[in-house]
């Protein structure tokens, strides 16, 4: 169990059954969700300060690097993270000069990798990669509908959403991908 820990600007990852963390992974940029890529990489969405997305090989307790986003000469700060089986990141949060809601996407987790996803999929909600090579991202749609709505990770729009009640914050999917939490 992987743990973002804005209050005390730390990760914590704890065994199963485990009451006491493991390890801790220093962040001081108020940690906001983590993803942890099928290499072992941890991916950290960091919502002050530097922003972006920080990066923990495995076995790494501070990050190695950083993956920006940059809109307008400014950078961003990343609410959540996700990755895919391809080892590509992606991110939602506010980026540019003059803040917006985002997604944004590294390829392979590459700095050079970088991208801006497709307005239509623009949120500073919760992301997930699924297996099937899409996004699921909770957001509004027309006309001011909560829903989760399935993008391509280019940013278009599948066609496929569960509307919802109220707007979700995040999201978990279960091990097999058959249940949305």
């Amino acid at each position: 169990l992987w743990v973002a820990n804005p209050g005390a600007n730390d990760v914590l990852v704890f065994r199963r059954g485990s009451t006491t963390p493991s390890e801790t992974l220093e962040d001081s940029n108020q940690p906001n969700d983590v993803a942890v890529c099928h290499d072992g990489t941890a991916f950290v969405a960091d919502s002050l300060n530097l922003g972006g997305v920080a990066v923990y090989p495995p076995g790494h307790t501070s990050p190695t690097r950083r993956l920006e986003a940059q809109q307008s000469d400014a950078g961003g700060l990343e609410f959540f993270v996700t990755c895919d089986a391809k080892g590509n990141i992606f991110a939602t949060g506010m980026i540019g000069l003059s803040p917006f809601p985002a997604t944004v996407g590294w390829r392979r987790a590459r700095e050079s990798g970088y991208y801006l996803l497709q307005p239509a999929a623009w949120s500073n909600g919760g992301i997930k990669a699924t297996d099937a090579g899409t996004l699921l991202i909770p957001m509004y749609t027309e006309p001011s509908q909560p829903a989760l709505v399935e993008f391509t990770e280019a940013g278009k729009p599948t066609g496929r959403a569960i509307h919802t009640v109220d707007l979700w914050g995040d999201i978990a999917l279960n091990g097999n991908q058959s249940l949305v939490y």
